[in-house]
């Protein structure tokens, strides 16, 4: 994961801040995405990607973030059978979180 530059010129690195992987390092949730993938073999997109943002300089705590995008996740029928992952970036005055998810449960 790369740093990014924050409004005041300086840098913040991106922070997993929820989800159910037990890995912190992009090496890591590779090797525990490509588990459950070898379960379905034939599923040809695997990995969903979405972003969550806020509206330019609104704030709420790194906790309160986790939650929304837990709830995000409910609501968008993935259960506790799908590996996630949840990413902070707060650069620039647009803090904004990547939910990384398999479509492929390990069930």
């Amino acid at each position: 994961m790369s740093h990014r530059e924050t409004a005041d010129g300086g840098e913040a690195p991106p922070v997993i801040i929820g989800g159910n992987m037990s890995s912190l390092d992009a090496r890591g949730l590779a090797q525990e995405f490509g588990a459950a993938r070898k379960l379905r073999p034939d599923a040809k997109r695997p990995v969903w990607h979405c972003p969550l943002s806020l509206p330019p300089g609104e704030k709420i705590t790194r906790e309160k973030f986790a939650a929304v995008a837990d709830d995000f996740m409910k609501q968008m029928g993935f259960s506790e059978s799908h590996q996630y992952v949840v990413v902070l970036h707060s650069e620039k005055q647009h803090l904004h979180a990547h939910v990384v998810a398999n479509r492929i449960g390990i069930d």
